[in-house]
Parts: C-alpha cells; sequence; structure tokens
C-alpha cells in the first residue's frame, strides 16, 4: 500500500518542478477533472506562473505526442500512449474551460482566498485591501500612543521610563525613533502579546533591579574590605605579581566599583594558588605570604557571589534594553489594529494569525465551502520556508485531504533543507527535515532524493560536493552535520567540463578582467550574474562595472529615488511645501541644469500644487516640465502616488512623509531579457541560475549578525525570569552566561547552519563557470564563511577549464508597446483616484451603501444555479449578518418576481450548464476576463452580466460585446449578450 504523504528532498538543479509537474499531470492523466481538487503552492508569483505554464505545455506536448513525460506515464499508468494523450487533451480543454478552478497558488494568495470567504465571521470589511507592507503605519500609530499619554498615567508612566533609558544609555533623545526599532516586532509571526497586566510586570521587573542591586552592592563591600584590608598591612597594588599593570589587587578594585570583570578566571586560579600573588623577585614577598591565607580565603568567598551577580546581571541588562518598550507595544499593537480598521486594510502577516484563528475553531469542510473549493490532494514546494504558523494552519486541511484518500498520495511536500536561507522571514526548516514525517510517521514516505545535478557542468558540481563536505566537516555542529548527511549530487551523462576560480584579491579590476575574458569567449553580458549579500555591496558592484562601461541590472540602480525625473518632482513637491527649503530647490536645480542657488521662479505654480491632491498636483508637474526622459520611473512613480493616495490621507505633506520613509523600497521592475549583468543577493537568486556566477564578497559571517542587531524572542525556565516570557532580547555574548544561554546556543548554531546554507545555495546558482572572491582583508576574521573556503583549496585557486561559449541564438525582442511620452491630459488615460464608499461609521456601525450591498449581490447570484437555490441562501446570508431580515425578504421577493420573466428564468434552469463568474483566458496573455454568468443549451451561449447600480453605462455594453468575442472566438457559433439592471428590472440585449 503506497504511503498518503510523499516527502521529497530536492537539491539545487535536481529538476524539482519538472518533478512536481510530472506528479501533477500524472494524476490529470488518470482523472481529467482532478485539477479542480488538487492544490499546487509554491511561495513566489513568478514561481506559479512557470508552474502553471509548465503544465499546460506538457499537456500540449502529450496531445501532440513529443512529451519526455510519456515514457515514465506509460510505467506509472499502465496506459498505452493513446490513452495518455486522450485524457491530456481533455485534461488539457478541462483547464482552460475552467481556468479559475486550477489551484496553482501562492501560499499568501490561497490563505487570502481562505479569508476572503469568511470576512463577517473574522469582522473584517466587505471591500478590505491586503496591505504589503505594514509598517508603513507603525509611526502613526507610535504617534497616537504618545498623544494618549497626555490622558492614561500607564501610557506617560511607560513614555517616561523610555526617556529614562535613553538618557541613561546616552541613545538618542528622540524616542519615537527608538519605540520604531522595536515596533516592527508586531508585524512578525513570532511576536507575542504580553500575557500579564503589564503594572504586576513592572513590579516584578523593579523588584529584580533591587535584589540585583543589592548582590552588587554585597559584592563591592566584600571587595571593598578585601582592598582595606590589603592597604591596612603597607601594601600598594603594583607589589603583587605583575605590577602595575596587571595584578589580582585591580580585579577587587574593579569588583568594589560594583563593575564586571573580564579575566575573572585568574582570580578562581588565585583563590588556589599561591603562586598567583607574587613572584621571586617581588619586593614585598614575605608581606604578602603574612596575609596571604586571610586574602586567600577572602578571594574564595567572593567567587560564588561573583558568579551569581555576574550572571544576573547580565541576564537583567539583556531584558532591561527593550523591556519598557516592549511594554508599549501592547498599546502600539492596539492602535495598528485601529489605524487597519479605519483604512479597511489587512495586513498580510496578519493572514497567519487569523487563518490559525479559523482552522482551530472550525470545521474543515465549512473552511472549504466558504472557500469553494475542495481540495482531496495537496503538492507544497519549497517547504523548507514553510513557517511554523503556516504549517499549524495548513495541518488540518492535509490531514482532511489524507483521511479521505482511498489510495495514493494526498500529500506531497517538496524541498531542500539545504537551501532554507529565509529564517529570518519566518521560515522553519526543521518541518520539513524531521517534524513532518515526525507528525505522521507510518504515513510518511520520506525515502526519495533527488541528487542529480541537472544544471550545473560536472567540475563545479564535484567542487561543490567536496568544498561543502569539508566546510560541514570543519563546522564540527551534529544539526549542520544531519542536515548535510548525504548531499552529495550526481553527474548526468553529457554535463562534462566547468570552470571555477577561487581567490583573495587586492582590487576590483581582477573581477573586470574577468568579465571581459568571458565576453570575449562569446558569452553575453546576460549570462553573468554577480551574487552579494547587502544593498550596499550590490551598490558597490554595479559602480565597478559601470565605470567599466558594462551593462547591468540590479534593483538599487533601479530605485524611484534615483531617478533624476523623479528626484525632480518630489523637489517641486518639497518647494511647495517650503519654498526655503534650500536642499530641494539644489536638487532640482542640479537635475535642470541650473545653478544650484537659482531660485524657482513660478512661485504661483508651487502655490497651486499645495491646493491640489497630489495625483492632480503630480498631473500639473508633468505637463509643466513636458519631458520624455525616463517614462517608465515617471510611469511608475505615478502609480506609487495614485496608490498612497487610495489608502492614505491624500495631502501633499503627508505624501512627502510617507516617501521620505517608504522611498528606499520602491523599485522600477525591468524585463531581465535585455543583455546586461545581474546584480541580486543571493536571497533573490534562490530558484534561478546562470551561465557564470560571480561571488564577489565570500565572506559573511557564521555567527548572528551585529547590524542591523539581531532580535530574539527569548524564554527561560530561570525562576527569577521566567516572569518576563518571552522577552526580545538583542544576541550578545553575555547570553552565553545568563538565563537565556540556550536562546544564545541556538541562535548561534542557526547562524552558522544559515551562513552554510547561503553558500550553497549561491554556489550552486552555476551553470558553466562559477568565480569566488573575497578581498584580502585588512583585519582576519575568525567567524568569516571565506575561513572554509581558503582551508579546502589551500594554495590551488583554479579547478577544471574554461571555454568557448559557441551561440547561435541572438536576443530576440520581445513584443512591446512603446510610449515616447507620458500624456496625462487625455480624458481616458488619466488615472483618476477612486474613494472608497463602503465605509461610513455611524455610532460604531457600518451603514449599507450601493457600493457594500452591489458586492453582497454580487456574491448571492454568483452561488445562485437554479430558483430552489434562492431562500437557503439568502437565509444562509442573513445569518451570517450579511443581510438583516427584512433585507433578505425584500431580496427573495424582488428575485422571485424577476422569475415572471421567462428569459430571466431561463438563465436559472438546472437543465443547462451554467458557469458562474468562471475566467476566460485572454489569448496571448495570462489575463483573464470573468463573466457573471454563462449559459450553454445545446449548441447556444448566452452570457449574462448583472448590474446593481441605478446609473446604466455604455462600458458596461461593450463589456457583453467582448465576452461575446471571447466566446466566439473559443468555437461557439450562437452567442447571445445581456445585461440585466437588476434594481430597476430592465433587461437589454446586446
Amino acid at each position: 500500500m503506497s504511503s498518503s504523504v510523499k516527502i521529497l528532498s530536492a537539491s539545487a538543479g535536481s529538476g524539482k518542478t519538472y518533478r512536481l509537474a510530472y506528479e501533477y499531470i500524472k494524476v490529470l492523466i488518470f482523472e481529467p477533472r482532478a485539477y479542480s481538487t488538487i492544490l499546487a503552492v509554491t511561495f513566489t508569483n513568478k514561481a506559479t506562473e512557470e508552474m502553471k505554464s509548465r503544465i499546460l505545455v506538457q499537456l500540449n506536448a502529450l496531445v501532440s505526442g513529443v512529451s519526455p513525460y510519456i515514457a515514465d506515464l506509460q510505467r506509472d499508468t499502465g496506459f498505452d500512449q493513446e490513452k495518455i494523450r486522450r485524457n491530456a487533451l481533455a485534461a488539457r480543454t478541462n483547464i482552460l474551460h475552467d481556468y479559475s478552478r486550477f489551484a496553482v497558488s501562492t501560499i499568501d494568495k490561497f490563505f487570502q482566498k481562505i479569508i476572503r470567504g469568511f470576512v463577517n465571521e473574522l469582522g473584517l470589511d466587505v471591500g478590505y485591501t491586503v496591505e504589503l507592507h505594514g509598517d508603513n503605519d507603525i509611526g502613526e500609530a507610535i504617534d497616537r500612543v504618545v498623544e494618549r499619554a497626555k490622558g492614561e498615567a500607564g501610557i506617560a508612566v511607560l513614555i517616561s521610563r523610555v526617556i529614562e533609558d535613553s538618557i541613561e544609555d546616552e541613545r538618542s533623545w528622540d524616542i519615537r525613533k527608538e519605540i520604531a526599532k522595536i515596533a516592527g516586532e508586531i508585524l512578525k509571526e513570532r511576536y507575542q502579546p504580553l500575557a500579564r497586566e503589564i503594572e504586576t510586570v513592572i513590579e516584578k521587573f523593579d523588584k529584580l533591579r533591587e535584589d540585583i542591586d543589592n548582590k552588587k552592592e554585597r559584592l563591592s563591600n566584600d571587595a571593598a574590605q578585601t582592598v582595606a584590608y590589603i592597604a591596612a598591612n603597607g601594601l600598594q597594588p603594583g607589589d603583587f605579581k605583575g605590577g602595575e599593570r596587571s595584578n589580582l589587587v585591580k580585579i577587587f578594585l574593579t569588583l568594589a566599583e560594583g563593575e564586571l570583570v573580564e579575566k575573572f578566571e585568574r582570580l578562581e586560579k588565585a583563590a588556589e594558588s599561591a603562586e598567583e600573588w607574587y613572584s621571586k623577585t617581588s619586593f614585598q614577598k614575605e608581606k604578602i605570604k603574612t596575609i596571604l591565607p586571610k586574602l586567600m580565603q577572602a578571594t574564595r568567598n567572593i567567587i560564588a557571589p561573583y558568579r551569581e551577580y555576574e550572571y544576573c546581571r547580565n541576564g537583567f541588562e539583556l531584558l532591561a534594553d527593550n523591556f519598557n518598550k516592549r511594554l508599549l507595544l501592547s498599546y502600539i499593537s492596539e492602535e495598528l489594529h485601529q489605524i487597519w480598521a479605519e483604512r479597511g486594510k489587512l495586513p498580510i502577516h496578519q493572514t497567519t494569525k487569523l487563518i490559525g484563528d479559523l482552522v482551530k475553531d472550525t470545521a474543515v469542510p465549512f473552511i472549504y465551502e466558504k472557500a469553494g473549493n475542495r481540495f482531496g490532494r495537496y503538492m507544497i514546494d519549497e517547504f523548507q520556508d514553510t513557517s511554523a504558523g503556516q504549517w499549524r494552519n495548513f495541518l488540518p486541511l492535509l490531514d482532511d485531504a489524507i483521511a479521505g484518500s482511498s489510495e495514493g498520495e494526498a500529500v506531497m511536500l517538496i524541498g531542500d533543507v539545504k537551501q532554507a536561507i529565509y529564517r529570518w522571514r519566518g521560515g522553519d526548516w526543521s518541518i520539513l527535515s524531521g517534524g513532518a514525517s515526525y507528525y505522521w510517521k507510518d504515513e510518511a514516505d520520506v525515502s526519495e532524493h533527488l541528487r542529480r545535478n541537472y544544471r550545473s557542468k560536472g567540475s563545479i558540481v564535484c567542487f561543490n560536493n567536496e568544498l561543502i563536505r569539508a566546510v560541514v566537516n570543519s563546522a564540527c555542529d551534529r544539526e549542520l552535520t544531519t542536515i548535510y548527511e548525504d548531499f552529495e549530487q550526481d553527474v548526468p551523462e553529457g554535463k562534462d567540463g566547468g570552470y571555477i576560480c577561487v581567490k583573495e584579491i587586492e582590487n576590483e579590476d581582477f573581477i573586470v578582467n574577468q568579465v571581459r575574458d568571458a565576453l570575449a569567449r562569446g558569452y553575453r553580458q546576460g549570462d553573468i550574474a554577480m551574487l552579494v549579500r547587502t544593498k550596499n555591496q550590490g551598490r558597490e558592484v554595479a559602480d565597478l562595472l559601470l565605470r567599466n562601461g558594462l551593462n547591468i541590472i540590479d534593483q538599487e540602480s533601479l530605485l524611484l529615488k534615483n531617478s533624476p525625473a523623479v528626484i525632480t518632482i518630489v523637489s517641486l513637491f518639497k518647494l511647495a511645501l517650503n519654498p526655503k527649503d534650500t536642499l530641494a530647490l539644489a536638487n532640482y536645480n542640479r537635475h535642470n541644469d541650473r545653478m544650484l542657488d537659482a531660485q524657482f521662479e513660478q512661485q504661483d505654480f508651487l502655490a497651486d500644487l499645495l491646493a491640489k491632491n497630489p495625483v492632480d498636483a503630480l498631473d500639473e508637474v508633468i505637463k509643466m516640465l513636458n519631458s520624455d526622459s525616463e517614462f517608465s520611473f515617471v510611469q511608475a512613480f505615478y502609480q506609487v502616488v495614485v496608490d498612497f493616495s487610495r489608502e492614505n490621507s491624500a495631502d501633499l505633506a503627508s505624501l512627502i512623509e510617507w516617501w521620505d520613509e517608504r522611498s528606499d523600497k520602491l523599485s522600477l521592475y525591468l524585463p531581465s531579457s535585455q543583455d546586461a549583468i545581474t546584480i541580486a543577493t543571493i536571497h533573490k537568486s534562490k530558484g534561478l541560475q546562470y551561465p557564470i556566477v560571480f561571488i564577489p564578497f565570500c565572506n559573511w559571517s557564521t555567527e548572528p549578525t551585529s547590524q542591523p542587531p539581531t532580535m530574539l524572542w527569548c524564554e527561560t525556565e530561570d525562576k527569577d525570569f521566567e516572569e518576563f516570557n518571552p522577552s526580545p532580547l538583542i544576541y550578545k555574548k553575555a547570553m552565553a552566561n545568563s538565563a537565556y544561554a540556550y536562546n544564545y546556543l541556538v541562535e548561534k548554531r542557526n547562524a552558522l547552519i544559515d551562513a552554510v546554507n547561503m553558500l550553497y545555495v549561491a554556489l550552486t546558482r552555476a551553470e558553466d563557470e562559477l568565480y569566488v572572491f573575497q578581498k584580502i582583508p585588512k583585519k582576519k576574521s575568525s567567524s568569516s564563511i571565506y575561513n572554509f573556503i581558503k582551508e579546502f583549496c589551500g594554495e590551488q585557486s583554479e579547478f577544471g577549464s574554461k571555454a568557448t561559449k559557441i551561440c547561435n541564438k541572438t536576443l530576440q525582442p520581445h513584443d512591446s508597446i512603446t510610449f515616447d511620452k507620458f500624456d496625462i491630459t487625455l480624458s481616458k488615460q488619466r488615472v483618476r483616484t477612486s474613494w472608497d464608499s463602503e465605509r461610513f461609521y455611524e455610532d460604531g456601525g457600518v451603514i449599507e451603501t450601493p457600493v457594500s450591498q452591489g458586492i453582497l449581490l454580487h456574491q448571492l447570484f454568483s452561488q445562485i444555479n437554479s430558483r430552489e437555490d434562492i431562500v437557503p441562501l439568502v437565509n444562509a446570508m442573513v445569518v451570517s449578518g450579511d443581510f438583516s431580515a427584512e433585507r433578505g425578504e425584500e431580496i427573495i421577493q424582488r428575485i422571485s418576481k424577476s422569475f415572471e420573466n421567462e428569459l430571466i428564468a431561463s438563465w436559472f434552469d438546472s437543465s443547462n450548464r451554467i458557469f458562474s463568474e468562471n475566467a476566460i483566458i485572454l489569448p496571448k496573455s495570462t489575463s483573464t476576463k470573468r463573466p457573471d454568468r454563462v449559459i450553454i443549451s445545446n449548441n447556444a451561449v448566452t452570457v449574462v452580466d448583472f448590474k446593481f447600480g441605478m446609473a446604466k453605462n455604455s462600458r458596461h455594453s461593450r463589456q457583453i460585446e467582448e465576452y461575446k468575442m471571447l466566446l466566439a472566438e473559443m468555437g461557439y457559433a450562437d452567442v447571445r449578450g445581456y445585461l440585466w439592471y437588476v434594481e430597476q428590472e430592465l433587461v437589454f440585449s446586446i
């Protein structure tokens, strides 16, 4: 009997996507309609599109009889080639005619679909928007909390404590920035609200501080007595071993001041050895010998109290760094949720928690019913990047699929622990490495390992095998050894060759020379990638390549804020807000070939901008500039302004404040097909491959990062500290000797695994050639990953051999539409800001509006197949709170009356084939159109759109015409179209 759960370990370049698509298609060959019961989950939109495309391409190839899957499918299904072809044809047709149920999705999109079905149960606004950057509102939430301090004593006390901490530690006086550093934790899955009363926690914290101060005072007094005893016997610190520079008495002097001692181990030796106190040549040796018994006893007496004090003080100082700010997080979180509710937002990080609450308290069949699909089979890709929260949310659904599976694999998990490099984003590789198999025990099959590398040439595969094995062995970490157990890859036939260069370089000219050498051997710039760890490294590489006349693609160079056109626009906005802003004036002048101190003459124009909303103001600036340069950047900035205006207060001051905080995250995305060298972070390169890969800064640390500081949510069983669990602490070496020592060791180990995984991912992106460099460091670092590489390579710097690339292909330009200017004067081209009219509050309640009611009525009509469905569906929406009882009765009567019209009644005849809100894929596009209802009766097709407003619009007719044209292109000869204005009881034939 086959297992219900299949867990595949897929190493880099081993054909993971090929295998996932094959397993999906194999199910379709058995049952061509099974696509609607399979959910394939990936982690990026790009991977989703690639997966969908591969499935359809291979189905099409199977229909043509030329797919590489044919032999394997014959073996695994037992079907002959003709039956495979027929079933592939049926599956392809089914998917294309029912594309909306072709469920290949990102994990976030799948969870969002479930949430959309539970809007009322979760207390969300019907028209909520998903907020990708929840941190946009943190500053406002902090401001609201500070404002509340005027009337709430509890908040005022906390803010005062934060200010005192900042003054004591000589940090910034701007506590808003200090609080913001930790407030971002609210947006992360690991954030845990404070479970106890704030007053109680403060009381215990202050009591702990008092206890530690008492320990310090007793220790200081004991040390001071010892120092006084030495002085009373006529001895000075310089009389002891080591003289003035280094002696034991100085340790006692430090302890007397209440400070921690770096070399306390020497004092421990001195407690047992007289030789630690004096040397043979000590001038006062005899006098020291006289008092030595009492000195050694005093030393023994102070050791245990000191160790206890050091242990407690380390823990307390770690806790105190963020303690008061951590207490403020509860209030900031309250305000954030209030802001999101006011603006109808659902931050994407909230999805996991909301789904967790649903699956915990809701029956799985009901979840499926509300989501619109019931899945009997799951395929989850990149499973090593799944977070603990996502895993918990998936489990009830996966268990339900396993319970309903009579045979075959209900769940397939595919991933590679060695490529788990998203721990900072919540990824938990331990679920793939053992958590899932342990949970399902006998039901899980984890025997298969895809180990053949189809990406890289043989020399690169062998080099990576040997290097990574050497790194793992040198690291001597048990967890790392387990992850990389039997990781080595095989080389398929015909993949000989490959070249590797490993070198410490004095300057970057060596990199440029290697790039030019590759270009001279037939490679294009587009074949080359530079992989870096940080944005700063990316900027350095970009500057190097541009200075040497090479083309690049990198997100840093595509930041909107670096565009001269955008700088000019933003400068004018800033001048409108403050005509005396000399920096804005200089920026405007610099990018318009003017003297830097030249005054802007059109003051009336600036005053006019200030009176407009941001979108209209931008229109005026673009018309004034009348420039056709940097069209793409201006277009992208225009969309940014429109998006901002839709979700925030629409004034220039708010826009500029938001822009100054967020502009470093807003980029222009260009097609990767142009002939330019790619500069990418290693994180973003995962899943990609390039003929030639450079790793110009292969020197990242195997220790947790200090910039930005590593934040850990720690728990301890120590009785003095457990009351504060969980606490956000900054990783420091002091943790090793504190109540948080276990957290320290776990993070240190995980950082090592992250560093090695990062190396593995970077090395395995290369197809033909791999260059690994480190600039000769000014100061050696014991924690650099390059130390492992250098130890392995020794004096050898080259492996394999370079080759000349014979390229018969030329770059083919993509079909595209090019605009030569950004014309904002034509009304049809103008982007209009639509203010949401659904959310009007009165006494805490939501007033029903035509917009919100139209959404609900569309939702209702999409579920009605026959007149028998009306009453139960409306009653269900009354129970869920969508409609009042009176409104529900009114809707039932109105629809029932409409059915007196025979034409309308025919649209709800269950003997016909009815498709409600099913997507039609547009030709040569991934876009879709979604008619409200398509009815197929015999050879005739009827398409209907429901309208619930009172206004008729010519766009409605054009929409029906487009639907009719698409259905005709699909092969339907007799196509009819209708518009039904439900509220007006009017039907128009189009």
